[in-house]
């Protein structure tokens, strides 16, 4: 699959080109007041139009291609190893119908996101009743997300603008500049390395009357991520200040709709009175062991134990919070540019569906599942691809991470294979 990388490597670096320069030829002079001291530190975040779909990207390339067979309509149930152990022999499959099949190979990759390669090994029980690449018992452990809050506020004095920290449309997608706590203050400090963006507020009349209609909205524009349609139960319970900035124009409206709104509001004349904004959080995770996944007692539709998750948000992700906001507020002080608000309530988190660290990578089997080629300690030929073997989270969005990490990997799967 070397073309393919290929092409996607350079289909990548064209489309990120523009983006990456418009922060510094565009950056408006209050957002460089207030990186100008070094305590505070930009982020650059790249929004395509729409998210990238596999098999509508690639379909016609997978089924062109020699070397691939893609199997449909069958689930992977577990792992199977025979003999004296140490390696896979195959795949155990299931269809909706109760067939069940075995897949055969020499080698193995599970690639199935965060949460499932751990769910894989936990069902792996055939010779070790801990779960396969589970002696150390991390298998699920140290799970981490980026948890995400909209907490805080900022007073702009009249007149201030800043372009890149409220996003801006360019034509292959969305720009934004955030800001973070420089690294020699993270590292004194010792702070996680968060960041933050700016949004609009919104009364408190609209939070009233719009609540239920922006909860709706989420659930059936962003079922993916919100469930199904009609699962609605607990609507008039929810709040909207965490879900705002999912529901704004830009992640709602056509982009070239948005694009047109944004260029508009931009060349109207600016109100003469101060303006509110939100911060909205983008959070690192320290690593904690009981912070994991485990199989459940409720089961799917095949019969399979189904994930117990206990995601847990430790106290120094908060503290790294108010620090940064701190500094933002002294930054603010400094330039002149306004005041930041009193937070009002303790912050409510939600998640970026970033799942990663369950089946993590290290040299020792002891404190880790995979070594740092992600092939599982004491199995000869599994190996592991994705966020989950993620040793740490950072605060940045991991699919570019993923996909580094996995040419790496499939070079040294090739070679070995080969060699064996």
């Amino acid at each position: 699959m070397a073309g393919a990388g290929d092409a996607f490597r350079r289909r990548r670096a064209r489309a990120l080109d523009g983006p990456l320069l418009l922060p510094l030829a565009l950056g408006a002079a209050a957002e460089r007041a207030l990186l100008a001291s070094g305590r505070l530190v930009p982020t650059v975040s790249l929004w395509a139009v729409r998210p990238r779909r596999f098999a509508r990207d690639f379909a016609a390339e997978l089924e062109a291609s020699p070397r691939i067979r893609v199997l449909l309509g069958a689930q992977a149930i577990g792992l199977v190893e025979r003999g004296e152990g140490g390696r896979v022999a195959a795949v155990r499959l299931r269809t909706l119908e109760g067939c069940d099949l075995e897949a055969r190979a020499r080698a193995f990759v599970l690639a199935c996101g965060g949460l499932e390669n751990a769910r894989l090994l936990l069902l792996s029980t055939d010779r070790r009743p801990e779960g396969l690449g589970n002696a150390s018992g991390l298998v699920g452990r140290c799970f981490m997300d980026h948890p995400r809050a909209v907490w805080g506020r900022v007073e702009l004095v009249p007149g201030a603008r800043l372009h890149l920290l409220r996003g801006r449309p360019v034509p292959n997608g969305k720009v934004q500049l955030g800001l973070a706590v420089a690294p020699a203050i993270r590292a004194d400090r010792g702070l996680l390395h968060h960041y933050l963006t700016l949004e609009s507020e919104h009364s408190s009349y609209a939070r009233e009357q719009y609540d239920v209609a922006v909860q709706l909205a989420k659930r059936l524009l962003r079922r993916g991520h919100a469930g199904g349609r009609l699962e609605l139960r607990g609507v008039l319970a929810g709040r909207t200040p965490d879900l705002l900035y999912l529901l704004t124009p830009k992640e709602i409206l056509p982009h070239w709709a948005y694009r047109l709104l944004w260029e508009l509001h931009e060349r109207l004349p600016r109100r003469s009175r101060s303006e509110r904004l939100v911060l909205v959080h983008f959070c690192e995770q320290p690593l904690d062991p009981d912070s994991r996944v485990t199989l459940s007692e409720r089961c799917d539709p095949l019969g399979v134990p189904m994930l117990r998750l206990d995601w847990r948000i430790q106290p120094e992700v908060v503290r790294s919070m108010e620090a940064l906001c701190t500094l933002l507020g002294e930054e603010l002080a400094r330039t002149g540019l306004g005041r930041l608000l009193p937070a009002e309530e303790e912050p409510r988190f939600t998640d970026a569906s970033h799942h990663m660290g369950t089946t993590r990578m290290g040299t020792d089997p002891r404190t880790s599942v995979v070594d740092p080629w992600g092939r599982v300690h004491g199995v000869a030929n599994l190996w592991i691809a994705g966020s989950s073997i993620f040793p740490s989270g950072g605060h940045a969005n991991p699919t570019l991470t993923i996909v580094a990490l996995a040419l790496r990997q499939a070079r040294r799967i090739a070679s070995s294979v080969g060699a064996g």
